[in-house]
């Protein structure tokens, strides 16, 4: 069986699927090479479609956390065993999310990502689902340069890990945001300027089976025994990484 030598991609061993790690220019004619489906960054799907003639899909990837940002350029279903969030609001000192509870991903829309470490391909649906709104932005065909104009107007923040190793938003004062990376463009004020890491939060009709988990620990009847529980309050015994549970009734996230 023929194999390609790069570093660029993986092959899987029948040749059925392939997936890009990175891009390099050389490869302008990828039907040359290859006739199966591509999976490729969520941000790069243009790109490939440019030298590719064939079917192109996208993936998301966590890291160590977790958690990333992003957006998909068509519906797509949740890969099992993950969640996604949308932005709803934003507080002088957090960040409110939405699970999406339909398991599709709609176009276009910022989210976070939820799953433990490593690659999930997307795939299409047409399936139907909820009309979600996102205060999350993602820079998803190219960097998005910052001007000066808006340095003086706004506060960007982009998901980070916080200084007690958890994920949060952190204020960035970088040149630009990457490609492919979420960020919240927030008109600035007093309250805004005070802040420079805005914590997690969820919204109280988020439906995971427990009421009511961001009130005082004794007011959760049930969860406060000191035992973990997931999202659908079942009890668990080991924690995974990247994933959410309840402990003596407060959400925590899994470094």
């Amino acid at each position: 069986m023929e194999t390609i030598e790069d570093d660029a991609f993986r092959i899987n061993k029948e040749l059925k699927s392939i997936t890009f790690q990175g891009y390099d220019t050389k490869f302008n004619n990828l039907g040359d090479y290859f006739s199966g489906t591509l999976y490729v960054p969520a941000s790069a799907k243009s790109d490939y479609e440019k030298m590719y003639s064939g079917t192109v899909r996208e993936y998301l990837a966590t890291g160590a956390t977790g958690w990333t940002t992003g957006a998909v350029s068509y519906d797509a279903t949740l890969p099992d065993s993950t969640a996604a969030y949308v932005v709803t609001d934003v507080t002088s000192d957090a960040v409110v999310l939405h699970k999406i509870e339909d398991g599709v991903i709609p176009a276009g829309k910022g989210i976070l990502f939820n799953a433990v470490e490593g690659q999930y391909n997307l795939e299409p649906t047409s399936a139907s689902h909820a009309t979600l709104d996102s205060k999350l932005t993602v820079a998803s065909d190219a960097k998005y340069d910052i001007s000066d104009s808006e340095k003086s107007t706004a506060d960007f923040f982009v998901l980070a890990k916080s200084d007690d190793k958890t994920v949060a938003f952190r204020q960035y004062t970088g040149a630009y945001i990457p490609r492919g990376k979420g960020y919240l463009k927030l008109d600035r004020s007093p309250s805004a300027l005070k802040a420079r890491s805005l914590s997690i939060s969820f919204s109280d009709d988020e439906a995971t089976g427990i009421a009511d988990v961001s009130a005082a620990d004794e007011a959760i009847s049930g969860f406060t025994d000191g035992y973990i529980y997931d999202l659908q309050g079942r009890h668990v015994q080991t924690m995974q990484k990247g994933r959410i549970y309840i402990v003596n009734g407060k959400k925590i996230i899994v470094k």
